[in-house]
């Protein structure tokens, strides 16, 4: 294989991503105690199979929260993820539980449902759309050890 810069192809130098894969990103999380902008680690695709200990952090609503390297206050990054369990085929996004309340609850639902079939339509996976962690522990992770 060549490496970068010698005219290798994009697809040799940066192999194709699992989209199912557990994936990290960065955000810019603004404190609201202290008022300072931080980068954070974020979870954005959770794999089961691959990350047992998130699934753990996720059954304890323990999963994606930030503490301020400032005042060191702590918060749940209000962002939405999305939790994939292969053995189970299931794959299901955790939005903000403020968005239920704020959107319009059942049509918010159903819109952001029919987003995520049309994403994911080429993988044999069931799909749920929940708002808030405690929905996902509540319907998926009951009694859930990882």
């Amino acid at each position: 294989e060549r490496a970068a810069g010698d005219g290798a192809p994009p697809d040799l130098i940066f192999p194709e991503i699992d989209p199912l894969a557990t994936y990290w990103t960065e955000f810019d999380l603004f404190c609201k105690d202290c008022h300072i902008t931080h980068y954070v680690a974020f979870c954005s695709m959770l794999n089961a199979e691959e990350s047992p200990q998130l699934v753990e952090q996720a059954r304890r609503n323990q999963f994606n929260y930030k503490r301020c390297p400032l005042c060191h206050r702590i918060d749940y990054g209000e962002h939405p993820w999305t939790f994939y369990d292969p053995a189970r085929k299931l794959l299901v996004q955790v939005r903000p539980e403020w968005e239920w309340h704020a959107g319009g609850g059942e049509e918010w639902y159903a819109a952001r449902l029919e987003d995520l079939v049309d994403r994911w339509a080429e993988h044999d996976v069931q799909i749920d759309v929940v708002f808030g962690s405690p929905q996902l522990i509540e319907r998926y992770l009951q009694g859930e050890e990882a």
